[in-house]
Parts: structure tokens; C-alpha cells; sequence
């Protein structure tokens, strides 16, 4: 499959999953896929580097789609500022592109569910659309390498409903879109 295909169904993908608002792409391939957002009129900016990107002051963006993100969960404080920068980059929605072959040892599903669970703690939820294009199956055998695609959880939510007030409070039970992972796959 060529590389202007693969674009384009990523392109496609984002905007069913996330809609048409403006979109920051970074990673080395960054201006084909902003070409394919274009040819859709999305708005666009594109950065190599993702720390350059979060460095920028181009942070009126509903979505972060990130082609070149860890494929690894790397460890420590740099995770953490990454994620609290993309949390307050992106007003609705964060992407990331991950390549679940590079980490050895672990299969794409664990690796797709490390992400998650990261992701999770630092105030994202995998976006509820996203079972929409990919069914549930698609999960118990995901592909090599997958786009994983997260909404912002709200301040308000966040401040009201803390992950330790829920777990306190036996409710996580009750709200599986506040929760990463399989037993939350089968209830959204």
C-alpha cells in the first residue's frame, strides 16, 4: 500500500473519529499528512519534533495527532510532562501513532494498553467514536501498528470526579469511559 494511501485513510479516520477542527501534526512525516487534511479543508500546523511543537504557542487546536510518539512507555518524569503538555495543547483530542513491533518482549495489545492506561492517568480517555471504525474484535487482534485516539477528559470532570474519588467510592464500575482497558472495551 502506498505511502499517500496510508494518509489519506488516516486522514479519513481522524475526521470521523474527531471531527473537522484544527489540527496540530508532528513527526517526520508530518506534511503528508497535513496534504491529506488539506485535500479535506482541515485546518493544519505541522512539526517535526513534538517538542518542538509543544514549545510553540500554536496551541488553538481541537486535535494533537502525533505520527512519531513513543513506542515504548517510557519511564519517569518525561512521560509525565509530555502528557501534561498535550493535555493543555489540545482542547478536545490527542492521536498518537504507535508501532506495537519495536518493543520486544510484549505483544501490540499489551502495548496498545500500556499506552492507554498512560494516557488515562494523565486525563485522556480513549475516545468513545472510536469503536465506530474499529469493532471490538479489531481489538483482541490488533494490527502491528494502530493510531490510538483519546479525548480530553474536562477540568471540571477531573476536579469533580477524581480517578481516587472513584475508585474510593466503588463508582468505576459505573463509568467505563473513565476507565482504559478490556473490561471498559465491552461496556462502551
Amino acid at each position: 500500500m502506498s505511502k499517500s494511501i496510508v494518509f489519506k485513510q488516516l486522514a479519513d479516520a481522524m475526521i470521523a473519529i474527531c471531527g473537522a477542527g484544527r489540527v496540530l501534526v508532528t513527526g517526520e512525516s508530518a506534511l503528508e499528512l497535513c496534504s491529506a487534511l488539506w485535500l479535506r479543508d482541515i485546518k493544519t500546523e505541522h512539526f517535526v519534533s513534538l517538542a518542538e511543537a509543544l514549545q510553540s504557542s500554536l496551541w488553538d487546536v481541537d486535535t494533537v495527532f502525533c505520527l512519531d510518539f513513543f513506542n515504548k512507555v517510557p519511564a519517569g518524569e518525561e512521560t509525565a510532562t509530555i502528557l501534561k503538555k498535550l493535555y493543555q495543547a489540545s482542547s478536545r483530542y490527542v492521536c498518537v501513532y504507535i508501532n506495537g513491533e519495536v518493543n520486544s518482549g510484549a505483544t501490540p495489545t499489551q502495548i496498545f494498553e500500556d499506552w492507554e492506561r498512560v494516557f488515562f492517568e494523565a486525563g485522556f480517555r480513549r475516545h468513545p467514536r472510536l469503536f465506530h471504525e474499529l469493532d471490538y474484535q479489531g481489538r483482541e487482534y490488533p494490527p502491528s501498528q494502530r493510531v490510538l485516539f483519546f479525548e480530553r477528559i474536562p477540568d471540571t470532570a477531573l476536579e469533580l470526579f477524581s480517578l481516587q474519588r472513584l475508585h474510593e467510592s466503588r463508582l468505576l464500575h459505573m463509568d467505563m469511559l473513565r476507565d482504559s482497558g478490556r473490561r471498559s472495551d465491552a461496556h462502551t
